[in-house]
Formats: C-alpha cells, sequence, structure tokens
C-alpha cells in the first residue's frame, strides 16, 4: 500500500490554472525562491511575467546558502529544473465560512488528489476551531477518496483543504483496520530509535523514497467533535502518521530523501510530474 502525500513551494493556498479552483485568480508573480509576506510575495528574483516559477524541492540538499520559504529554510537546488504556472495568495479564502466552519461549497466539489508540484502542497494549514457536520463530512470524503486511490493515509492539503486535518487506515480498505481521524495533530514524544523503510505517495505516482523515521510516537490530537485525546503509535501506524503529519507543516517525504541512488532514480518521474503540471498550468 502507499502513504499518501502533497508538494513544493510555500505560496498560500494557491489553486492553479487547469485544476478545478475554489479560489478566484487574483495575484500573480514570478517568484524565485521567495517568501510569501501578508498578501504578497516577497521575491529573490521577479519578473513582470505573470508567473510563478519554482524549482523541485527534490534538488534541495544540505549545505551552505539557504534561503527562507515562508519560514522553512532550504538550500539552494541544485539543478534548475522550472515550473511555471499561474498562483494566487489567498489563504484559505474559500474553504473556511466567516466562522471557522469548513465551507459547503467545498463538500459539493468531488475531491482530487493534488500531484506534485502544486504548490497548495506547502501552503500554510489553518488550525480547525469549529467541530461540525461539515467536518465530519470532510474527514469521510477524505477516506472515500483514499480508499478509491488505494491509499493508507491523507492529509488535507493533498485535496486542496488547507487545514490541520488527516485521516488514515493502516489497512486501506473501507471495512478494515482502524479509521483514524486526527484534527490539530501535536507530536508529543517519539523514540530514538528509527528504522528505514521505503515509502510512497498518491501525490507522487512512480516515486519510491527509503525515508528514516522513529519506530512509535505519541500524539495529542482532536477528533472532529473537538474532544481532545493522546494516541500511541508503533511500527506501521506510527510511519503512517508521521509521513500524513509532515504534509500539516508543508513538508514532502522527498524533502527527506538522502541516498544519491533515491536521488537518481527519482530524478526522471519528478522531472515528468513537473513538465505536466506546467503544461496544465499554461
Amino acid at each position: 500500500p502507499r502513504v499518501i502525500s502533497p508538494a513544493f513551494l510555500a505560496a498560500s493556498s494557491s489553486h492553479l490554472a487547469g485544476h478545478r479552483n475554489l479560489h478566484e485568480f487574483r495575484q500573480t508573480h514570478r517568484l524565485v525562491c521567495g517568501m510569501r509576506c501578508s498578501n504578497t510575495f516577497t521575491t529573490t528574483a521577479c519578473s513582470s511575467s505573470p508567473k510563478l516559477t519554482f524549482f523541485s524541492s527534490f534538488a534541495f540538499q544540505k549545505g551552505t546558502g539557504f534561503h527562507s520559504v515562508a519560514g522553512t529554510k532550504v538550500s539552494k537546488p541544485s539543478y534548475r529544473s522550472a515550473v511555471t504556472l499561474t498562483v494566487h495568495s489567498s489563504i484559505n479564502e474559500t474553504i473556511l465560512t466567516p466562522d471557522g466552519s469548513v465551507d459547503a461549497r467545498v463538500l459539493n466539489v468531488p475531491l482530487d488528489i493534488l500531484l506534485y508540484p502544486d504548490p497548495r502542497l506547502r501552503a500554510p494549514n489553518a488550525k480547525i476551531t469549529v467541530f461540525d457536520e461539515n467536518l465530519a463530512k470532510l474527514a469521510r470524503n477524505m477516506f472515500e477518496i483514499m480508499y478509491r486511490t488505494d491509499g493508507v493515509g491523507l492529509a488535507a492539503p493533498q485535496v486542496g483543504v488547507n487545514l490541520q486535518l488527516l485521516v488514515f487506515n493502516p489497512e486501506g480498505k473501507p471495512g478494515a483496520g482502524q479509521e483514524y481521524v486526527l484534527c490539530n495533530p501535536v507530536l508529543l514524544t517519539s523514540n530514538r530509535k528509527k528504522d528505514v523503510e521505503e515509502e510512497g505517495c498518491l501525490s507522487f505516482p512512480g516515486v519510491a523514497v527509503s525515508v528514516t523515521r522513529p519506530v512509535d510516537v505519541r500524539v495529542r490530537a482532536q477528533d472532529v467533535t473537538g474532544k481532545e485525546f493522546v494516541l500511541g503509535l508503533k511500527g506501521w501506524r506510527a510511519r503512517i502518521f508521521q509521513h500524513e503529519f509532515d504534509h500539516l507543516s508543508g513538508t514532502l517525504f522527498i524533502d527527506r530523501m538522502e541516498s544519491d541512488e533515491d536521488r537518481k532514480r527519482n530524478a526522471e518521474p519528478l522531472q515528468k510530474l513537473e513538465r505536466l503540471f506546467n503544461e496544465r498550468g499554461k
């Protein structure tokens, strides 16, 4: 089974031309290693072209010369395979109503898995403050698309909803295993002991990465009614949670790619996804 995830660049909850839009397109920019500031972008390189340019995150490697991208430090790219697309800079503009509830219009649109390098995968994810039937329905819809796409876990930003919400079922099948819904999850502790396993991601078809993670974790979260609980997870469950939890901070499993073998093996499928995404954005 594959572990789900979403992709690069810390723009806001930007929605792209060529995708089902929940937001209107407002401001467009050409951005190179920039950071979001209020409703505009501060960039290290600008152009008059109403496009956004960013780079494959898998190529970011350890080293000096870090740029700040929306508060996250990433290193300079080792190659410049740019993707150009049009975005705007509004955050959760139609995802939440003024009172903080999930907008019903989000629930009436079929969910799609966002593919790398959709910038919504790097966007900030809002804390859930309203626990109502709309939130419960969103969680049910996420399970539905997760099962339909052979996943075992899914984070809300992967379906274009930038909220602190994740769901998973270690069995990956409806009616089997246990379904977990975690709102506003917080990692309390993690074991010093770690292991390495290969992970996949529905947002990265054709990409597989060996990822090192703690073997067990302790988590605090809320359910869809707002009730707080603490959960201990081990082994496969701990790995799924950590993969999805990364999504909520805009971290993708390709960011944890360590071996040159993985980088070489995944270079072509990542570049293919970038080309396809660039074509859809034109």
